[in-house]
């Protein structure tokens, strides 16, 4: 598989396309990989949260991004589990558009597999998906916290549910408040 194959398109720092709110990331984000509708929204609410989540904050998280989504805001979100999806589908059926997904890995591969339907839906709603990393490259530890910090830098405000220490909802906090 090669990037035109795959429909990946590449933008680089210096590029009139690379968003100009990611450029004061560090460490600096050189180069994006992307999949879908090259669109940054003016306005993002990015999401982070935990994985395990109780009945009443699957209520909070689909109200809030019904809400986003009603208000025409864009979202990045991390793909991950629990809070990502449950935001993730929300915002989409309320239809959200302008959904980022910001990947741990390359744009092809799919992570973690049993939101493989949250890629298509993205897609298929006109929003992208992003990575820094190169086509087939899987995800590891550090790659959630560089993905972390690329949320944060494309937010202008940060939805985040569930902070623990060490979490990736602390570090994208955390970054956010750079």
């Amino acid at each position: 598989d090669n990037m035109d194959n795959l429909r990946i398109g590449a933008v680089g720092f210096n590029d009139i396309l690379f968003p100009q709110r990611l450029k004061a990331v560090m460490p600096p984000v050189n180069m994006l990989f992307w999949r879908g509708t090259f669109c940054v929204r003016n306005r993002i609410c990015g999401v982070t949260g935990k994985r395990m989540i109780s009945s009443a904050e699957i209520a909070l998280i689909s109200r809030a991004a019904q809400i986003t989504a009603r208000q025409r805001i864009g979202i990045a979100d991390g793909m991950a589990l629990g809070t990502d999806a449950v935001f993730l589908q929300s915002y989409l059926r309320a239809g959200g558009e302008g959904a980022i997904g910001v990947l741990p890995c390359g744009c092809n591969v799919v992570y973690p597999p049993d939101n493989a339907f949250l890629f298509d839906r993205i897609l298929y709603c006109g929003g992208m998906l992003i990575s820094e990393y190169f086509i087939g490259s899987f995800p590891e530890r550090y790659k959630f916290v560089m993905r972390d910090r690329i949320i944060a830098g494309l937010s202008d405000v940060l939805l985040a549910l569930g902070m623990e220490n060490d979490s990736g909802t602390k570090i994208t906090a955390d970054f956010a408040l750079d």
